[in-house]
């Protein structure tokens, strides 16, 4: 059995699912009705509002009625309230959202979060491992692992030689009590696993010291049943402390102590009603770089929602307090468009989120990321594109727009009914983000290259 000494055979299973929130626009959420026979309040709610996506998994992406009768209360009432699902259950009071959440989970509204919290306590550790060491080697410092978004880790880094992974055995695993959704991956510096937890919205830095006994040496707890969101970034700041970056469902940033655990500052980014943060930050010495996304291409398309005046956008901020340095917008704010056919106004230009963790080029002082469709006309040429920024200033140096005219709505079609009035037609209507990180690296001839995945294939 090979046991790797710092991160191979770390495992930890979590309970793997989608996070609540994907649904389409052509179905809305009203106020209850009354229930068929023989149906329960909620059951009634789950079938007229909520089963056209939720019992069709694999059609919607939206996670299965099963998966959502394993989450915590408190987070389908956040998402119903707060987060991705908020426009379907604006026609729903807090009875009906506990009729239905109590039919989902066989729990009431105001049912713990956290199931069997006391799990951590029994796997403190002695306090002879309790303190966090970062004075080892910092192999995954953000989503791609290190600033150019490589992805790739050397064997004297990883522990691990190729001939050696046919003979990788599981050495433990952990389960998260009442957790369903697994999204982000974890920060390794030395002996300590910082590990983003998304329905316990938590971070637990974990000690792998001894390779079949780990232990944690500090849990840290968000907002309540606000999910985390991003990746956990490790990086040294201006002052020399290590500190960790994330972001929560709610387009708030966190920043905290790597070796305590304490709360440095949260900073909420937002500027649009469906902003959110999912793309990890990355920790500079002198800055924190923060990209934002919105998802109101999941709500606009029905004829009760403005459309659409959402945008990414990302940050620079300061490491000390989380003030904003500067700002980078890949549009203008929208302005009225025309007339919808209704008397209320289309909105625009709209769109290009930031899903994916920027990669940067410290030698050139550039950020690169890639963006998502437009929602509305008229299309950004920063749509589906790959842009480059000044990481000392947020000024654009260049953009690159692979798919021309995406103008896109979850539930519109690319021949929408004219019933629909936020549908447009004159749209490819493909939704081919650039939703993957960009990689820094050389093409064959030896020439500095980003590399892009796009959705398009």
């Amino acid at each position: 059995m090979l046991v790797q000494r710092a991160l191979g055979v770390i495992a930890l299973t979590l309970g793997i699912g989608l996070a609540l929130g994907i649904g389409l626009a052509s179905f809305s959420v009203a106020s209850a009705q009354a229930p068929a026979a023989g149906k329960t309040p909620g059951e009634a709610l789950y079938q007229g509002h909520c089963a056209a996506c939720h019992d069709h998994p694999v059609e919607t992406r939206a996670p299965s009625k099963d998966v959502l009768g394993q989450m915590p209360p408190a987070n389908i009432n956040y998402a119903l309230t707060e987060g991705k699902m908020k426009a379907m259950g604006a026609g729903l009071d807090e009875a009906d959202r506990g009729a239905l959440i109590s039919y989902l989970t066989g729990k009431p509204l105001g049912a713990a979060t956290t199931p069997a919290a006391d799990w951590t306590e029994k796997m403190m550790c002695p306090a002879a491992r309790r303190t966090v060491d970062l004075s080892g080697p910092a192999p995954i410092t953000t989503f791609g692992f290190d600033r150019r978004n490589t992805h790739a880790l050397t064997a004297r880094q990883s522990g691990l030689t190729k001939t050696g992974l046919s003979n990788l055995e599981l050495a433990w695993s952990i389960a998260i009590p009442g957790g369903t959704t697994m999204r982000s991956q974890p920060a390794v510096v030395g002996k300590t696993v910082f590990m983003p937890a998304a329905d316990a919205s938590a971070v637990y830095a974990f000690d792998v010291s001894e390779p079949t006994k780990p232990c944690i040496k500090w849990v840290f707890k968000g907002a309540a049943a606000v999910p985390l969101r991003t990746s956990v970034a490790y990086g040294v700041i201006g002052d020399g402390r290590g500190v960790l970056v994330f972001g929560s469902s709610d387009a708030s940033i966190y920043m905290l102590d790597a070796k305590t655990g304490k709360s440095i500052w949260t900073r909420k980014v937002g500027s649009y009603s469906y902003s959110i943060s999912t793309g990890t930050p990355v920790v500079l010495k002198d800055r924190v770089i923060v990209p934002v996304s919105q998802f109101e291409i999941m709500v606009a398309g029905a004829n009760n929602q403005k459309c659409c005046d959402n945008h990414g956008y990302v940050l620079s901020l300061s490491p000390k307090d989380g003030a904003q340095q500067w700002r980078y917008d890949t549009m203008p704010d929208a302005t009225p468009v025309k007339d919808r056919g209704d008397g209320k106004m289309l909105y625009g230009p709209s769109g290009a989120p930031i899903w994916n963790s920027p990669a940067i080029d410290e030698k050139r002082r550039l950020i690169y990321f890639g963006t998502g469709e437009s929602n509305s006309p008229p299309v950004s040429k920063n749509t589906d594109a790959i842009i480059a920024i000044g990481l000392d200033d947020g000024k654009e140096k260049w953009s690159y727009q692979a798919t021309g005219r995406d103008i896109f709505l979850a539930g519109c079609g690319p021949n929408p009914k004219p019933t629909q009035l936020n549908c447009v037609k004159d749209t490819v209507y493909r939704d081919v983000d650039f939703g993957a990180s960009m990689i820094l690296g050389q093409a064959k001839a030896g020439q500095a290259a980003v590399f892009a995945g796009q959705k398009s294939g």
